[in-house]
């Protein structure tokens, strides 16, 4: 794991915010000790009542954080990660 200048350490836990617009969801992610640290989007679904099933969400932030923390597959999978859509 390098995380690179400017960014803020891995977390213990992720929370995002899933916001609707017309092409598909912008991914807000924060953690508790720095609050909100980036931002993705994913053009997937997050459809059941729960928004728990957020599939193409979930790959995207993960994406996202083995990205900025060269995490190896293992790290990747291993993150809590939660998201809660929002509903607008």
């Amino acid at each position: 794991m390098n995380t690179p200048p400017g960014y803020p350490p891995l977390a213990v836990a992720y929370r995002v915010i899933a916001k609707r617009w017309r092409l598909g969801w912008e991914l807000y992610i924060s953690d508790a000790e720095h609050g909100e640290i980036g931002v993705t989007n994913t053009d997937g679904t997050c459809t059941d009542e729960s928004h728990s099933g957020c599939a193409d969400a979930d790959y995207m932030v993960r994406d996202y954080l083995a990205t900025v923390h060269d995490l190896t597959d293992d790290e990747k999978a291993a993150l809590n990660i939660t998201i809660v859509a929002e509903d607008g």
